[in-house]
């Protein structure tokens, strides 16, 4: 069986000859497959190419996203040392205030409760801390906020309650008499001009 063959022929434009070129019918499908191979080949280096570019893309922006959080987790950082710092110096003023209101200092036991706090960790919390380096900072923080919250709250309460000491010893001190029983000495004055009373001297 003689194998089948493809002819193409080229006229060219004007009086000049045609060329006839016969192709094996193998030699097509080789072609065919080769220029498939050549297509998927191409198609999927470009796929490659684009998702490579992307995922740079992608990488360099959260990296500058990383960068722009560490520094404002800093700053953040910085405010809260402050904030501690204030804190301390309002926890001295409601003392000698509580010493004014004649009440009883805090309880170093309860100061204490109230500025650590339980020692359980919300999920979220333990979730940040394994979110890496910013995900440690970041739950640092939010231990050293809730600290901070409760330990106003109780400076707050701290010091409405010598606010209403202050109050009570206002009103007693407005309700007690201030004038003297009397416009002059009910007795006379112990001076050397005075007699002894036994010695007469």
């Amino acid at each position: 069986m003689n194998e089948r063959r493809w002819r193409v022929v080229v006229v060219p434009p004007g009086s000049g000859t045609s060329k006839v070129f016969e192709v094996s019918q193998n030699l097509v499908k080789l072609a065919l497959g080769v220029g498939l191979v050549f297509v998927l080949a191409f198609s999927i280096l470009g796929y490659t190419t684009l998702s490579h570019t992307l995922t740079i893309t992608r990488h360099q922006g959260l990296v500058r996203e990383n960068q722009v959080l560490a520094r404002e987790l800093g700053q953040m950082e910085g405010r809260i040392d402050q904030l501690q710092d204030t804190l301390g110096a309002i926890q001295k003023s409601s003392s000698m205030i509580r010493l004014l209101a004649n009440l009883d200092p805090v309880d170093p036991q309860v100061a204490a409760a109230g500025i650590g706090g339980p020692n359980r960790t919300s999920a979220a919390t333990e979730e940040l801390r394994t979110a890496g380096v910013l995900g440690e900072r970041t739950a640092n923080v939010k231990v050293d906020l809730n600290a901070m919250i409760r330990r106003a709250n109780l400076l707050a309460s701290s010091f409405t309650e010598a606010a209403d000491s202050l109050e009570l010893h206002t009103a007693r001190l407005a309700a007690t008499p201030s004038i003297l029983p009397s416009s002059g000495w009910l007795t006379s004055a112990f001076s050397q001009m005075r007699n002894h009373p036994i010695l007469h001297i």
